[in-house]
């Protein structure tokens, strides 16, 4: 059957009504006090009460066989769902609540409406009641002179600073093999281009404002005195002489038909490419592989 314009609008009206009369609230609280009998009950069975805890606010029992009754209990009473691991947040928040009840119960008439409709779960509840407890406290604290604790980073402002470190250590990596630099001025031009266009847009810069910086180098460059950067001298080489070759083939010829391998006559002897060719050259030694290794003999 079709409901009519008005029996709709009459039944939005009704449940708008129960949820700005606190309704969804009060049918927590309900569930929460008759938890509360079903756990004096286990209290008083096991005579497991811990006590009072923090200036009046009941004691936590525990203990495997204390679960098992109560989940007993609720089973019992129609509230075996209540009793699963599942719902153990809830159950340990809703009690929470019911030994909080006078208190809460005044906080929450201080609520906006849009706040109180929207926290009614006891997780949520009990979150923002503690909130709300710790927020005057801190009143407190500044009012007695203490001073302002620093605001604790948001998520997004974490996430931003974390971005900012990865940005600047993959900089440090692309700079790394270069000594600290994005490029060096020896390579290749594209590839400079190429390095400076990537980094300026990576830096946020516009395509825009990479092509005005390029013509003004440009423009800049055409101004400038263009000074070639002097050459280090080449070392000199020192000049071969009769009396170095001389004393090459009277070391040779000392070894007898061994010889002396070529690496010596470098590393031990102070003779190098130069003296020894001229003394082949001369027809004075000759170069003899043994082994893969080569050998200065005498004629």
């Amino acid at each position: 059957m079709t409901m009519s314009h008005s029996e709709i609008i009459a039944r939005a009206r009704e449940e708008w009504e129960r949820k700005t009369g606190d309704r969804d609230w009060r049918g927590w609280m309900r569930i929460g006090l008759g938890l509360e009998i079903g756990r004096d009950e286990i209290d008083k069975r096991l005579h497991n009460r811990k006590g009072v805890v923090g200036g009046g606010s009941k004691g936590r029992n525990k203990g495997r066989r204390w679960n098992e009754e109560f989940g007993m209990w609720l089973s019992e009473n129609g509230m075996g769902e209540l009793g699963g691991k599942k719902f153990a947040a809830v159950r340990s928040h809703l009690m929470d609540c019911v030994d909080h009840k006078t208190e809460i119960e005044e906080w929450r008439k201080a609520l906006p409406l849009h706040e109180r409709i929207a926290w009614n779960h006891p997780t949520t509840v009990w979150r923002q009641f503690n909130k709300h407890l710790a927020a005057e406290a801190e009143e407190a604290r500044l009012a007695a002179g203490g001073e302002e604790l620093p605001k604790k980073p948001s998520p997004m402002a974490k996430a931003n600073e974390a971005i900012r470190n990865l940005v600047d250590e993959n900089d440090r990596l692309r700079k790394a093999p270069r000594e600290g630099d994005l490029f060096k001025w020896s390579e290749d031009p594209k590839r400079i281009a190429r390095v400076i266009v990537t980094d300026a847009l990576a830096s946020g810069c516009s395509p825009d404002k990479v092509e005005k910086v390029l013509r003004a180098a440009l423009a800049a460059l055409g101004k400038v005195e263009f000074v070639p950067k002097a050459k280090p001298a080449k070392k000199s080489t020192a000049s071969l002489t009769t009396e170095d070759v001389d004393r090459l083939v009277e070391i040779v010829r000392a070894s007898g038909n061994a010889g002396v391998l070529a690496s010596q006559l470098s590393s031990v002897h102070g003779f190098y490419g130069n003296t020894i060719n001229a003394a082949k050259e001369a027809g004075l030694v000759r170069d003899e592989l043994r082994d893969r290794t080569h050998w200065c003999v005498a004629v």
